[in-house]
């Protein structure tokens, strides 16, 4: 995920589906550097908290689509 984010900010779409190993620090990181994602899919990443969905709502403005389906620790203020 490191070497993701350090080199390819041009990325429009990322599937993390079922990526379990992953966390909050890791997504925000490649969210933080790829700012021209459309589509985003972090389905059942059991770790990912309110803490990612403000850093996708800061730092992806191009978003189109966002799957977050099964990520239990997002809360309805994260969203």
């Amino acid at each position: 995920m490191e070497a993701l984010a350090l080199h390819h900010h041009n990325i429009e779409e990322v599937d993390l589906m079922f990526c379990w190993r992953l966390n909050d620090s890791c997504v925000s990181n490649l969210m933080r550097s790829c700012c021209r994602l459309r589509l985003v899919n972090l389905s059942f990443i059991f770790a990912l908290t309110d803490i990612t969905m403000i850093v996708i709502g800061e730092c992806c403005k191009l978003l189109e689509h966002l799957n977050i389906k099964g990520c239990w620790r997002v809360t309805d203020r994260g969203i």
